[in-house]
């Protein structure tokens, strides 16, 4: 919002997973998926995921633009697979968490 661009003690963060541009106050900090800088509701799904991961489908085959605005709306298992394809995570909890997708989004 233009109130969050203005406001003292702001840090403007892009997210390296959805490419987004947020503001987040100074005092929550950067927060960050294997190293990468993400925005919150990147690194909410993905640790949601990786404490309890399910299998999840996709209707379109693989090919959903998880680069959309609206996280509510995404598709859960390109926006997995999009996470894992740019952020570094150790290879046994990779191939765990690749193993609930579907082959398209593999």
């Amino acid at each position: 919002t233009e109130e969050g661009k203005k406001a003292k003690k702001r840090v403007r963060v892009f997210c390296g997973v959805c490419d987004k541009i947020r503001y987040y106050s100074v005092h929550r900090g950067v927060t960050r998926i294997g190293g990468v800088i993400s925005c919150e509701a990147c690194r909410h799904f993905y640790q949601k995921f990786k404490r309890q991961p399910c299998i999840l489908t996709c209707v379109q085959g693989g090919c959903c633009d998880v680069l959309d605005d609206n996280s509510r709306i995404r598709c859960r298992a390109c926006w997995i697979g999009h996470i894992l394809s740019r952020c570094p995570v150790p290879p046994e909890l990779y191939h765990n968490l690749i193993s609930h997708l579907p082959q398209a989004v593999q």
